[in-house]
């Protein structure tokens, strides 16, 4: 029987911005605070992908929509100057399931990796995120790749990160760990879990590349909560589809550095502390 593993998109993350480097995006009014990052899109686990190593592996792509304030307040829509964030989060793989009851699955995930783009194409332009749904692996290329996400003309990377062990004190493999309400598709249910911006690999990597978690003495950029919900939930078994969703159910706020925004519904959400320019 397959293993159901679902929707793993980063919810949350803590970075340090600091001087913008030469490209247009920025954010309303040189905001200095806590914003969030609202996305759409799919994810999906299958067995049949390009790379066939990663069996089981779950990954997806996403569109940012808009980066608000924590009260909710607009900094960036999607379409500002004619630019548009797009992602792909790939690599994550079930490492332990543990059946606890009915309706109480445990699984623990390890790797994983992503990636999100700067462009000037409009959904409308690559046709839309709801495409993901037809095809999906006609348009996976390649493990890191997704036709019309990553190869967009002109893109560029924004940053790239991976998902990091934490979450699971004194376990330095487990980077992603769920509770859903069942061990197969279709399933519901949250999960939470650590990552890193990888330095110097986008514009904007050294904006978000804050270091602002300490789980187990080990600085982390990113932490991330996140709820999943099957994109069809009287689909069968094998449709192993998530769907990210908007907007925010809940906010809550612990002492700086660590300004952590609780995100459901699929949000992209992101807390992080500008860094003044010297």
């Amino acid at each position: 029987m397959r293993r159901f593993t679902p929707l793993m998109i980063l919810t949350l993350f803590i970075g340090l911005v600091g001087v913008s480097p030469a490209a247009a995006f920025s954010l309303a009014g040189g905001y200095f605070g806590p914003v969030e990052f609202k996305l759409t899109g799919f994810t999906k686990s299958l067995d049949n992908d390009p790379d066939s190593s990663f069996m089981n592996e779950t990954w997806g792509i996403f569109q940012i929509t808009s980066i608000t304030t924590q009260g909710g307040s607009n900094l960036w829509t999607a379409g500002t100057d004619g630019e548009y964030l797009y992602g792909m989060f790939y690599g994550l793989q079930d490492a332990n399931v543990i059946v606890n009851g009915p309706g109480d699955v445990t699984i623990e995930q390890s790797g994983g990796s992503f990636d999100l783009y700067l462009a000037t194409q409009s959904p409308a332009d690559v046709g839309g995120t709801a495409f993901f749904l037809n095809t999906p692996n006609v348009r996976r290329t390649a493990t890191d790749e997704y036709d019309s996400v990553t190869n967009l003309a002109g893109a560029q990377n924004f940053f790239s990160g991976n998902f990091a062990p934490g979450i699971l004190p004194g376990d330095g493999v487990t980077t992603v760990v769920q509770n859903v309400d069942a061990a197969t598709a279709p399933a519901s249910g949250s999960g939470t879990g650590y990552g890193d911006i990888t330095p110097g690999s986008g514009l904007y990597a050294s904006l978000f590349d804050s270091n602002g978690y300490n789980p187990d003495g080990t600085p982390r950029d990113l932490l991330f909560d996140f709820f999943v919900t099957p994109t069809d939930p009287s689909g069968p078994a094998a449709a192993f589809d998530q769907r990210i969703t908007d907007p925010v159910t809940g906010v809550a706020v612990v002492p700086e550095p660590a300004t952590v925004l609780l995100l459901s519904g699929g949000l992209f959400g992101a807390a992080f502390r500008r860094k003044r320019n010297a």
